[in-house]
């Protein structure tokens, strides 16, 4: 892209000068040859006005040849330059876009391993920042940094799983709430935006589970800023 306008501009000239090589070449010879047939070559030098006058008249349609080449090379020009001009907005935009994109996606990789940091039951393998980015910010490249209706659903799809352990929890009869089934259900949540979690016993798995809801949570209110990102329920399954 960033090549666009400079190609483009050679490219407009070159046109411009065949045009205008073209038009005037052919004046200039519609100039000799009514000249020659008119023997106008023979006549004596002369600059008086009937001899400027006669010499246009006799050459008339020449003359409009060359005005009307010079008058289409203006409007090409001018027309090629509106062009031109925007090609180079647009590549300017673009370049503009990718260059915010490649800065807020190093903002939040930063953010991320940073918060990862301050967790100890959460490893900087078990993250996958690129894809987590890419599902909040899906049009970053072009520039738009909102946030993706697919992370919306994520994060409501969550809340949902997490509402249900509740339920399960809070109405368990004859072990009716199984810890297995609970696992299952939120480590496939989160691998969709690139978070996993092995398999662990109830108190680890709980206390990793917690330390990853707590990290969704800081970069939910950091980042999306979006009143259709809900927080994330509180755990009464525990």
């Amino acid at each position: 892209m960033n090549n666009m306008s400079p190609r483009s501009v050679v490219v407009l000239l070159v046109v411009l000068l065949l045009v205008a090589a073209s038009g005037y070449l052919l004046s200039l010879a519609s100039i000799v040859s009514t000249a020659l047939h008119d023997h106008l070559f023979s006549k004596s030098f002369c600059l008086r006005e009937d001899c400027i006058e006669y010499w246009t008249k006799a050459n008339d349609y020449s003359l409009s040849v060359a005005k009307a080449t010079s008058d289409f090379v203006v409007a090409l020009a001018t027309a090629g330059g509106i062009v031109v001009a925007l090609m180079t907005y647009v590549s300017n935009v673009s370049n503009s876009a990718l260059a915010n994109h490649i800065n807020h996606y190093a903002i939040f990789q930063t953010y991320v391993i940073n918060e990862v940091a301050k967790r100890d039951r959460v490893t900087p393998s078990s993250v996958d920042i690129f894809l987590w980015y890419n599902t909040i910010f899906m049009e970053s490249r072009v520039g738009l940094m909102r946030v993706s209706d697919k992370y919306k659903k994520f994060t409501g799809e969550l809340n949902d799983r997490i509402a249900l352990s509740n339920d399960k929890a809070k109405h368990a009869t004859d072990g009716s709430y199984r810890y297995t089934e609970h696992q299952a259900r939120i480590k496939e949540k989160l691998i969709e935006i690139g978070i996993s979690i092995s398999a662990q016993p109830r108190n680890d798995f709980y206390e990793i589970e917690d330390q990853v809801f707590s990290l969704i949570g800081a970069v939910n209110q950091s980042f999306c800023f979006s009143s259709e990102i809900p927080r994330l329920h509180t755990r009464i399954y525990v």
